[in-house]
């Protein structure tokens, strides 16, 4: 690395002093006064000096990640669930008030449609200091990128719209680190950086690392790592080690690290002895790592521990001052400033609202689903529309539907691309927007304005404009240049108005489910004060004000008013009286608008559109974006119990034989590129031996995953692939891999179908259920505790798993959860993707031994890849196949024969060496090593090992007896029973909702707060022609509930969708027991909220008080809340992309509410016909019916009217009808849609199959 870029100078490096830090959990659970207090990190005291780098290390949930976010202040020190004790502080010989500093974080998040060059690119724009030239700026990524060897990748899409991701997991390690550097920080945090990296990988990468640290460069490093290699330990200048609890058992040097631990009387020679590992951190490690496997080496381990951490206390003693509780908060404060961005160093905001205008308008272009939703969707809307309310008469019907049209607009226009906007913010563009304003690089006003500049042009203006210039035709509204212009402007103010409220949604918000929340409170309150439901003039005193700032009511008023000022209908009657209601001006003074009052309301809303952005920066500023720490859960399911495992008699032994596998993905041809095609496996032919552990290595990007994807059947649904190769069993009996699906399990990479919200112990207690045998149920609490213990998870047993914005278990703890939940399947084939990814070497190494135990005790193959084993690791693969670069195979056989394998071809491996790191260097680019000639050794490799096999006899063939054929069919894995799942399912799903406050408050309480503004506007109904038009308007407004149940589908359907393709994919159930159980746990939400619905809209408001009434009424709201949960399990299904199913939703749900209620009264034959299938119609028709039926009404002093009586009503509007058929449709519609909703499912799941 030449470039002096990263360059800090001596004045400016960074060195570190920490005394006494504790971080202490508070009121973790009131129910257990036990738990309040829980030390996290625990005096924690050191000194690290400028240009040097610092390894936290130690166990799984030691606190690593927990020190590393205390140093760099992520972890809010203002979190009043935490208290903290000592200091932290940083000093550089210049005493800067500021220390640029960055943080790569444990998990990757990149926007997706842009390159890895595109990707780094923005973010030099946006990170690094203003004087930095272009060229500058060109020159440190193509270094970065050259040596993190991500060069190849450069034009590579990093994930797609619908979140599928294009790079290896090292690979967006690589490409996050990179990112990181480009701000030129001169303190460099590092959450597990290797995670995920192979070994040669991992030891570039700290090399390039050491390098920042050197005198040239002067950076200083604080890092957390799990596993290192001999020769990464040796490049740390300092190392501290942890335990459980954030407790320290050494802080120093690696040198003298030997010295220390051997002077250790309390610690067993043995332990010495019996160290067999070349690294001596990795026995250190060991010694710091609570050993659970049995309660006797449990507490053996526990007061070998207290002993390091004693002794460590004694030997390292530091004087310090205790700080008082304000000399602690001023500290911190400090340090808050301190590593806070500088102003000097951050762009101008012309530059930084550019620069994201540039790639906000990039994205959009790209994101051709989101254009054809919103665009399209404009398009589409309109011309439905414009033939549902085809150029009306001038008569009353005709004045209604033209006013209904003009409502029409405001719910299209404004609510739809609204929807899709919240649900984008959450999805990925608002979740970036947090990290990059947490770092500093990006402000709240930058990402405001920037993101509508960079869509306006692609979506804003666009929708708006072409909704109104077809509409305003179709429709036939008033002629002439002005008005239509008029109207123009008002349709394009509308939409820009939809995604100001979006924002506004989303920066008062905690998450998806509470914006939609917010959302549609705000979407009813502008409904219910527009005056086209209720008239404005007869709404009760406490609400008359929100009309003023509902800018729905002067949207409304400034369409009509353009609409109807001084307008004249087709009067039918010869009595001047009678014709006076034919007339605009009588229509505007009846919804109580002025005549030609448009210019105010116009300058109005363009206030409020000001006004919203201001309400959504201070959202975003005032929002809380600290981590949050979870609680412990009392354990409910049983008190721990252990058995002994049995060993199997029977040697059923599967092995694996790939033949001439080749692997290649296609990519969609452009209009202005051919098809192309890229190889990811070419020509493997490989044995992976039965009852054994097989491993697969390689340099990341070789193609491990992916051939483990291609065995078990998990390659993406959303790729293309030319495929060919063959998968035999012991060497000779052919077999599909949907039959080897059947007997086999497969443990991700990644951890994303843990549920959040369900502690460690009742993760595995639910998948027992699911996955044990029925002769083994009586005995799951014996197992789940069996297997925790093992599995080293004993101290997290009652932790709920976390998320992203809830800290829980540890990122280690987490991939144990993953593996522990396959091993209680017992599949005979157990496919494993980096299971020790994330761990630390003493508990990677007892997983390892356990799933060693486990394929001699069940007669289990294993097969899995992995990154970085060391020496201990290695020896207990019993088969090895190596693959190198693009995929091909470069050495497969056992780990015995390996070293004598390369001493053939002259590849001899040093003494004291890890022989698989040396050899994983060997298929990987050398530090200073040009491409060149890494590729000519690579392909040297790769040629030896194939004119081997050509040598070799494996490929001749052999007649096969029956007696050699495996029947299958014995190793398929046992379902439970059909009620079993089915209650499992339920009582997993309840619970999950139950501990998710913010979507069980979302989904219950949108309903009842729909029933409150109701009753606040409406309340109570007159008898009077005022009393007719707020009647129509309510029972109208009761067909919005349709959006409740959308909303409520997709604040949680997903999570649970997502969870059952990863469950289904296992086999564990099947789409009925999917479906029911979410059914079942769906309708209490549904059905209580109705009952108070119904009450206030009945007796509240002033329909008529009967039982026939409030039952109908019921019946009508849950229908349409089911009937939109149905909708939203059919688009969810059909689409992927959830922005496009959202916008489909949005639309056949506002088409059904126009076509079912009052709106659209002379509907074509087309939409009639349509009609049929709505459930919308018949909820208007049964309650319009019950509502009107006995009533009479006043005309309006000196105005003779035809609608005296609610029979008159029911004929004028045509909704005379039959209730037994209306009822008895609609209950066909609540169960027609919710089969078509199931039948979605298991077809989307048959497509996922085939493919």
């Amino acid at each position: 690395m030449d470039s002096q870029v990263l360059l800090i100078p001596p004045q400016e490096r960074v060195s570190l002093a920490v005394r006494n830090l504790t971080v202490t959990v508070k009121k973790r659970s009131k129910s257990h006064p036990e738990l309040d207090r829980h030390n996290i990190l625990e005096n924690v005291s050191f000194d690290l000096n400028q240009g040097e780098m610092l390894a936290i290390m130690g166990g799984s949930g030691s606190g690593k990640t927990t020190l590393l976010n205390a140093l760099s202040t992520r972890l809010g020190f203002h979190n009043k669930t935490l208290q903290f004790e000592g200091s932290i502080a940083y000093s550089t010989e210049a005493d800067l008030p500021r220390i640029k500093n960055s943080y790569l974080l444990q998990t990757d998040i990149f926007l997706p449609g842009l390159s890895v060059f595109e990707t780094l690119k923005y973010q030099a724009d946006l990170r690094m200091p203003p004087l930095v030239s272009k060229f500058e700026k060109v020159d440190l990524i193509d270094l970065l990128l050259d040596t993190l060897e991500l060069t190849h990748l450069r034009n590579d899409k990093v994930t797609s719209f619908t979140n599928k991701i294009n790079l290896s997991g090292g690979e967006q390690r690589r490409l996050s680190l990179a990112i990181q550097l480009l701000n030129k920080p001169s303190l460099l945090f590092l959450d597990e950086p290797t995670t995920g990296l192979d070994a040669s990988s991992s030891l570039k990468l700290v090399s390039v690392l050491k390098k920042l640290t050197g005198p040239n460069y002067g950076l200083t490093v604080i890092l957390s790592i799990h596993q290192p290699r001999l020769e990464i330990s040796n490049l740390f200048d300092k190392i501290c080690l942890l335990t459980r609890g954030g407790r320290v058992v050494y802080y120093g040097s690696l040198a003298n690290s030997f010295s220390y631990f051997n002077s250790l009387s309390f610690l067993n020679n043995s332990e010495f002895n019996n160290k067999e590992s070349s690294n001596f951190i990795d026995f250190i490690m060991d010694l710091s790592v609570k050993d659970t496997s049995s309660r006797a080496k449990e507490q053996y381990s526990i007061q070998r521990i207290d002993h390091l951490v004693e002794n460590w206390k004694k030997v390292f003693q530091i004087d310090f001052k205790l700080l008082s509780p304000s000399e602690t908060k001023e500290s911190y404060n400090k340090l808050n400033k301190i590593l806070s961005k500088s102003t000097k160093d951050r762009i101008l905001f012309f530059r930084e609202v550019v620069v994201l205008t540039k790639r906000t308008f990039i994205l959009t272009s790209r994101d051709r689903l989101s254009l054809l939703a919103l665009n399209g969707g404009s398009v589409f809307m309109a011309c439905a529309c414009g033939w549902l309310f085809l150029n009306p008469k001038g008569d009353l019907a005709g004045i209604r539907t033209t006013q209904s049209s003009l409502y029409a607009m405001m719910e299209i226009i404004g609510f739809a691309p609204m929807f899709i906007e919240i649900e984008r913010l959450w999805a990925n563009d608002g979740l970036n927007f947090f990290r990059e304003y947490k770092e500093n690089y990006v402000s709240i006003t930058g990402f405001i304005i920037s993101r509508r500049l960079g869509k306006i042009l692609l979506e804003d203006f666009p929708v708006g404009a072409l909704f109104a210039i077809i509409t305003y035709f179709m429709w036939g509204l008033r002629g002439g240049v002005g008005h239509f212009f008029i109207y123009f402007a008002i349709v394009v103010l509308t939409t820009f108005m939809g995604m100001a409220t979006a924002m506004v949604c989303f920066g008062i918000g905690t998450d998806l489910a509470i914006s939609s929340l917010y959302l549609n409170i705000f979407y009813q309150l502008q409904n219910s004060a527009c005056g086209f439901f209720v008239n404005a003039k007869t709404l009760p005193v406490y609400v008359r004000w929100i009309k003023y700032i509902a800018y729905f009511w002067y949207t409304f008023g400034a369409l009509n008013s353009n609409q109807f000022s001084n307008w004249n209908g087709t009067c039918t009657y010869d009595n001047a009286l009678q014709c006076a209601q034919f007339t605009g001006n009588y229509q505007l003074d009846l919804l109580g608008y002025p005549v030609n009052w448009v210019g105010e309301p116009i300058g109005i809303l363009c206030a409020w559109l000001g006004g919203f952005y201001i309400i959504s920066y201070f959202g975003l500023y005032f929002k809380n974006y600290d981590l949050e720490m979870s609680k412990t859960k009392q354990n409910r399911i049983g008190d721990e119990e252990e058995e002994d495992e049995e060993e199997s008699s029977a040697d059923n032994s599967v092995g694996i034989s790939l033949r001439n596998v080749n692997l290649s993905v296609l990519f969609k041809s452009q209009f202005w590129k051919p098809r192309q095609e890229k190889v990811i496996l070419e020509d493997i032919s490989a044995e992976f031996a039965g009852n054994s552990i097989n491993a697969i290595m390689g340099p990341s990007g070789s193609g491990k995953t992916t051939l483990l994807n291609y065995i078990s059947r998990r390659l993406s649904g959303g790729s293309k692939f030319n495929k060919s190769g063959e998968i035999l069993l012991n060497e000779h009996q052919p077999i599909s891999s949907h039959e080897l699906a059947k007997i086999s399990s497969y443990v991700s990479q990644h951890d994303n179908s843990l549920i959040a919200n369900l502690t460690v112990r009742e993760t595995l207690y639910f998948q027992a259920k699911l996955r044990l045998p029925p002769e083994d149920l009586p005995r799951i609490t014996t197992i789940v505790n069996t297997l925790i213990r093992k599995i080293g998870l004993m101290d997290c047993a009652d932790t709920v798993i976390g998320s992203e914005y809830v800290k829980g278990v540890s990122g280690g703890e987490q991939r144990r959860v993953s593996i522990a939940i396959q091993l209680l399947s017992k599949p005979k084939i157990l496919f494993l993707d980096e299971p020790t990814s994330g761990l630390d070497s003493s508990t990677a190494l007892s997983i390892l031994n356990l799933l060693k135990k486990l394929s001699k005790t069940n007669n289990t193959t294993i097969v899995l890849t992995i990154h970085q084993p060391n020496e201990d690791m290695t020896k207990i693969f019993e088969n090895v196949l190596l693959l190198g670069k693009g995929g091909r195979v470069v050495y497969n056989g056992t780990n015995r024969e390996m070293k004598n394998y390369f001493h053939e071809i002259n590849y001899d491996i040093p003494d004291g060496v890890n022989i698989t790191n040396y050899i994983l260097d060997l298929i990987s680019r050398g530090v200073e090593e040009d491409k060149e000639t890494t590729d000519l050794r690579i392909d040297g490799l790769v040629n030896e090992w194939r004119s081997k096999t050509e040598r070799s006899p494996k490929g001749l063939e052999f007649p096969v007896s029956n007696s050699d054929i495996i029947d299958t069919k014995l190793f398929h894995k046992r379902r439970s029973s059909f009620h079993v799942t089915l209650t499992t399912i339920i009582r997993r799903q309840f619970l999950n909702s139950i501990r998710s406050a913010d979507i069980l408050f979302a989904k219950m309480f949108q309903t009842i707060l729909l029933a409150i503004v109701h009753t606040l506007f409406f309340a109570r109904l007159k008898d009077n022609q005022q009393g007719i038009t707020n009647r129509l308007g309510l029972v109208q407004e009761v067909l919005n509930l349709y959006f409740v149940g959308l909303i409520n589908n997709i604040s949680l359907y997903p999570i649970e969708r997502n969870i059952f393709y990863q469950e289904y994919k296992d086999g564990v159930y099947g789409v009925a027991e999917f479906n029911l159980s979410y059914l079942i746990n769906e309708l209490p939400i549904e059905i209580a909220p109705c009952l108070l619905f119904s009450a206030l809209i009945v007796f509240a408001v002033g329909l008529p008080a009967t039982a026939g009434m409030f039952f109908t009424m019921f019946l009508s709201c849950f229908a349409a809340i089911n009937c939109g949960e149905s909708l939203g399990i059919i688009m969810n299904s059909v689409f992927d992309h959830l922005g496009l199913a959202t916008n489909i939703m949005s639309n056949i749900t506002i088409l059904a509410i126009f076509m079912g209620g009052t709106m659209a009264l002379n509907m074509p034959h087309f939409f009639k016909a349509w009609n049929w299938i709505n459930p919308m119609k018949y909820a208007v028709g049964i309650c319009a019916k019950l509502g009107f039926s006995g009533t009479s009404y006043r005309c309006t002093e000196g105005v003779e009217c035809s609608l005296t009586s609610g029979q008159k009503v029911l004929e004028t509007y045509s909704l005379d009808i039959d209730l037994g058929v209306y009822f008895g449709a609609l209950a066909a519609c609540v169960i027609v849609y919710r089969c078509v909703g199931f039948a979605s499912v298991y077809l989307k799941i048959r497509y996922m199959s085939s493919n």
